[in-house]
């Protein structure tokens, strides 16, 4: 505790700098407990605190207890919430930060009577938030609010990441999202088993290494991609972008034969083909290394005889947009494939509600796993992918991103990394880290109008970490 306290000292003072004064609301258990302890560090260093106790102080126990001696020793000031509550309301401060130290993790069910006011108090006030360990109110098992939940600024949470506070509706109440490992020893946790994790720069800097010097376009594999039916050819040639920046060797396209003459007419090096039929396909799967299939695809009797074929393909198979929705109504099961589904079609695919699926991002995708095999990436506010005996989770992204074409974009990445040579799971976890980071650039200049075509023009920064230094 002592050490979760200084580190959310630290926090404040690197991410409010300037500021010496905190207004702490703190409920009974150790959640309350590390405010009251950031309380006492604070009042050492000179900062004027303030306590609005949900709980009676006198009735604390254990650890939380003694940071509340240790408070009331450094003379920190402690109203009740009932005092607090029938005072007129704070004036505003330019240097005060309010503590969310109320409930805490573990909560299941909604906070009620005074906690739900204060909750409801904190989110009035105009001053910034900083959330202890977890907005209280949040499930930090699936990310829901099980009632009213603080809105903070910054969350700081300890020991490890929760699972609830990285995809849900998380993010509309964690803020900026750190953690404080807070352990000294780090070896007995080795030990633990864990089937979740959390994507970080590593993973990029292990599975992109620099290129051989003697490299050519067949070493980068060929990718086709299928889709663009009658008046949807946007799709597929932004998958077909996408790959081609993602590094792929080459990159066909197989469409409608109306698009056919003039989709490559923004990137040349984009092959076209149009194909009528099934029959007309079937020729061009031959020399491919991988097959993505649904960008733009339409749900026609076309549609669904370029479906069926593609499915029975041999080729590793990356399944977006109306590939899913044609897969939703004749499910099977492939270990070899990645399928990319939002809410809306992972709901289909599962015959359950969007609500549903929304109410535990974690059992969606481990069900859609279990249920069509392969790599299963569901996409949203903090993007799952699950594959046969993990879960894993990525931070990036922004809202942005909640606009036409950003799934074909992700589409064509994750068919151009499988062309390159990378395995389905590491195909799928580099593209979804790639596809947000890439977005995360392109929002430098606003989130509100990102294009997908805008992300494209990203993914060659974020593919290349390491910088060109000529021949060498």
């Amino acid at each position: 505790m002592r050490r979760a306290a200084q580190a959310l000292l630290d926090n404040i003072r690197e991410y409010w700098p300037g500021r010496n004064r905190l207004l702490l609301f703190c409920g009974g258990g150790n959640n309350g407990g590390d405010g009251y302890l950031l309380g006492s560090l604070a009042r050492r260093a000179g900062w004027q605190v303030q306590a609005v106790a949900l709980t009676d102080p006198e009735q604390l126990s254990g650890d939380a207890q003694q940071a509340f001696e240790a408070f009331r020793q450094a003379q920190g000031k402690v109203l009740s919430w009932q005092t607090y509550n029938a005072m007129p309301p704070d004036q505003p401060t330019t240097d005060t930060i309010t503590v969310d130290a109320l409930l805490g993790t573990g909560l299941t069910r909604a906070a009620e009577g005074a906690f739900a006011q204060a909750i409801l108090t904190i989110n009035r006030h105009e001053t910034p938030v900083l959330a202890v360990d977890t907005p209280s109110g949040l499930d930090t098992d699936t990310g829901i609010p099980t009632g009213p939940t603080v809105i903070a600024d910054l969350t700081l949470t300890f020991i490890g990441m929760k699972s609830g506070l990285l995809t849900g509706q998380a993010r509309n109440h964690t803020g900026t999202l750190r953690l404080a490992p807070l352990i000294t020893d780090p070896e007995p946790f080795k030990h633990f088993p864990t089937d979740s994790w959390l994507i970080d720069k590593d993973y990029l800097s292990q599975y992109l290494p620099p290129r051989q010097r003697t490299a050519h376009k067949g070493d980068f594999g060929h990718a086709l991609l299928v889709g663009g039916g009658q008046g949807m050819s946007g799709a597929i040639r932004l998958a077909g972008a996408a790959a081609l920046r993602t590094g792929c060797g080459r990159v066909s396209i197989a469409t409608d034969p109306v698009h056919a003459d003039w989709l490559n007419l923004s990137h040349p090096e984009l092959m076209v083909r149009g194909v009528d039929t099934a029959t007309s396909l079937r020729p061009l799967l031959q020399d491919k290394t991988v097959l993505g299939l649904g960008p733009g695809l339409g749900q026609s009797d076309w549609a669904h005889a370029l479906f069926r074929l593609a499915i029975n393909s041999p080729l590793p198979l990356v399944v977006d947009a109306d590939g899913l929705n044609l897969l939703a109504k004749a499910p099977v099961h492939r270990p070899d494939w990645i399928l990319t589904p939002h809410p809306g079609e992972a709901a289909r695919l599962l015959g359950w509600s969007v609500r549903v699926v929304e109410s535990d991002r974690v059992r969606t995708v481990r069900q859609l796993q279990h249920k069509l095999g392969g790599i299963i990436v569901l996409k949203g506010a903090g993007t799952l992918i699950a594959t046969p005996a993990e879960t894993v989770f990525c931070q990036r992204g922004n809202p942005g991103m909640a606009s036409g074409g950003m799934g074909d974009v992700l589409c064509g990445m994750i068919t151009a990394l499988i062309a390159q040579g990378q395995t389905l799971e590491q195909a799928a976890i580099l593209g979804v880290e790639l596809h947000a980071k890439a977005a995360d650039l392109a929002a430098q200049q606003g989130e509100r109008g990102l294009l997908a075509s805008d992300v494209i023009d990203h993914i060659r920064t974020v593919t290349n970490p390491q910088p060109f230094h000529g021949a060498r």
